[in-house]
């Protein structure tokens, strides 16, 4: 009815779960409505009240208790005023760019997918992956994070996570470098080193390869202003500077390094970005 895809809508508004955003996305509606007692349930799903309607969307384990067979598509499942109404079957859409990002991580990187989801995208994911690849699906929060903690053991592995919800917020803090991909980067969003608009997601071995070239500026921002204080140094020793002088050229040479810095990054970022 009418009522239940507002209240459905309203409910899904509040999450940023893709599934959550795919379902909101899908009904046309613009009027929410109010809702008491928000809860998103990492794996399992949210739930709320709405005018006294307890409301529960997710998986079929959250919504009826019960596990779900093997399905080749993912299930929603809606429970409103003590009622399983019905579910949505969403179909996997990969992220505009998902197969160009992982061939240039895989030059050389060492690539794992950790999923939530069940293994229905396994042989469609394996044509990016690769048939030998690392795939775990049906992985809890713990999970994930235990595997990331398992990586980390090891003295020659640096960890990169990247995720999109909820339930990767204890991996993206247990790893090195955590990088959340948001549609709306105003939004709530797990703890992590870095958030990336998911409109910009194949952009994402660029971006993170241009981390490695803002070191190189910071690193020689660090050499001018040795070199600044080590000229002013020498004047100084010399008294060939008057104290006014000295102080109109101290705080020049902090706006110097910093304008330096600025300048670079975004000439650098222009020409990489692009």
């Amino acid at each position: 009815t009418l009522e239940q895809k507002q209240i459905i809508k309203s409910v899904t508004a509040h999450s940023s779960h893709p599934l959550s955003v795919a379902i909101n996305n899908s009904i046309d509606i613009n009027d929410l409505i109010e809702i008491d007692d928000f809860m998103e349930i990492p794996s399992m799903g949210i739930s709320a009240t709405i005018n006294g309607k307890k409301v529960n969307i997710g998986s079929k384990k959250f919504v009826t208790g019960k596990d779900e067979q093997e399905t080749k598509a993912t299930n929603v499942f809606v429970f409103i005023d003590e009622k399983i109404i019905g579910h949505y079957t969403l179909e996997n859409r990969y992220r505009e760019g998902l197969e160009e990002v992982i061939k240039a991580f895989s030059k050389n990187k060492k690539l794992f997918l950790l999923s939530g989801d069940n293994d229905s995208e396994r042989q469609n994911l394996q044509k990016y992956f690769g048939e030998n690849a690392t795939m775990l699906f049906n992985q809890s929060p713990t999970d994930k994070k235990d595997f990331i903690k398992k990586l980390k053991n090891d003295p020659n592995c640096h960890v990169l996570m990247i995720g999109d919800g909820l339930n990767d917020a204890g991996a993206l803090m247990e790893s090195e470098v955590g990088l959340t991909v948001a549609d709306d980067i105003f939004s709530f969003s797990p703890a992590c080193e870095g958030i990336i608009e998911s409109s910009k997601f194949d952009k994402l071995y660029n971006f993170i390869n241009f981390s490695k070239i803002s070191m190189q500026v910071v690193r020689a921002s660090f050499v001018i202003s040795f070199l600044y204080n080590l000229i002013g140094l020498y004047f100084a020793v010399q008294g060939i500077l008057s104290p006014i002088i000295a102080a109109i050229l101290m705080p020049v040479s902090s706006i110097s390094v910093v304008a330096f810095a600025t300048f670079t990054i975004k000439l650098l970022s222009d020409k990489k970005l692009q």
